[in-house]
């Protein structure tokens, strides 16, 4: 099934006014677990921005991030083997680059905030 179906099938599904971040990430399983893309991080984000129910909505780096998680949890627990390769060898590199570049942003968001990095508050981890 391609994005469009999979965004007209959601969208049908409920109003966009009552789409939530569960929601989302249940989409983008789903259309994992059917596609299996190799796409890039890039490639793979525009993508999942596709699958959003309410077109106007501007995903965030968290929001495909947290879906991209969401979607690899709910994929380890199968028993096919088929769907374990593509976790170990596709899903699971782009979720740890996913959440690379989110803490990256945070560390950057952090730092312009508080000024330099002296000034900054230590990391929790």
């Amino acid at each position: 099934m391609n994005i469009s179906a999979m965004s007209a099938a959601a969208a049908s599904g409920q109003s966009s006014s009552t789409a939530t971040s569960s929601d989302f990430n249940q989409i983008v399983t789903d259309w994992l677990l059917s596609e299996r893309p190799t796409l890039s991080l890039t490639e793979l984000k525009q993508e999942i921005k596709k699958l959003y129910p309410d077109s106007s909505h501007i995903v965030t780096q968290g929001e495909v991030t947290s879906a991209l998680l969401y979607a690899s949890a709910s994929m380890a627990g199968s028993q096919d083997l088929e769907v374990q390769t593509y976790l170990k060898n596709t899903l699971n590199p782009l979720v740890t680059q996913s959440l690379d570049l989110s803490y990256a942003f945070n560390d950057f968001m952090q730092t312009m905030i508080c000024g330099n990095e002296d000034d900054a508050p230590e990391p929790f981890f």
